[in-house]
């Protein structure tokens, strides 16, 4: 764990702290596609790209990180995270596997995979974000304001780690506004 952190710790210039609000709602980055609605099947954040939202942004990457997609990850991360701009204009090619962008983002992904994976059964995780309020097109989300099958977050990396208390640990997503997109665009992991 002290590797993924030390590998995270230049990502924010921000003092670490939290979010605006009370949670209103909890979004899902379990989505229905036109084709779900006549058959009643799911497609997953990770599949379905979803970025309309801060929210569905956040919960998009965790949940690629969880199931090892590198190329949803990609898709969804932005500058301060991956040091090149969002994917525009042909983002599977950008992200596709073995490009600079992508490669990048799995070493991040193959790092967080194991702290942000709960102990559970398998499938797909279930990740809610608390709805957060956006201020000049960016916002913070603390990782106490995700739910990953039924457990915040904070709780999920605590239990993937040895010798950390609740108080020892500030995990921070920044989501930043891109057109009419949401890209991850800051991963502040603090300890201490």
């Amino acid at each position: 764990m002290a590797a993924v952190l030390t590998a995270l710790a230049g990502c924010s210039d921000d003092d670490g702290g939290s979010s605006t609000g009370k949670p209103t709602a909890r979004v899902s980055t379990t989505v229905e596609s036109p084709e779900a609605e006549e058959t009643g099947a799911t497609v997953s954040g990770s599949s379905a790209g979803a970025q309309a939202s801060p929210e569905e942004a956040v919960g998009t990457l965790i949940t690629a990180v969880i199931e090892g997609d590198t190329e949803q990850a990609c898709l969804v991360m932005g500058p301060s995270v991956t040091g090149a701009a969002p994917a525009m204009g042909d983002p599977g090619s950008a992200c596709a596997s073995g490009s600079p962008a992508s490669e990048q983002v799995k070493t991040v992904t193959d790092r967080l995979r194991t702290t942000f994976e709960p102990q559970r059964a398998g499938g797909h995780p279930a990740v809610e974000v608390d709805e957060v309020t956006a201020e000049g097109g960016k916002v913070k989300i603390p990782a106490d304001r995700i739910t990953v099958d039924g457990q915040t977050l904070e709780e999920v990396v605590l239990a993937n780690s040895t010798g950390l208390g609740s108080g020892d640990l500030d995990i921070a997503f920044e989501a930043t506004e891109t057109g009419d997109r949401w890209y991850v665009t800051d991963v502040d992991m603090n300890i201490g």
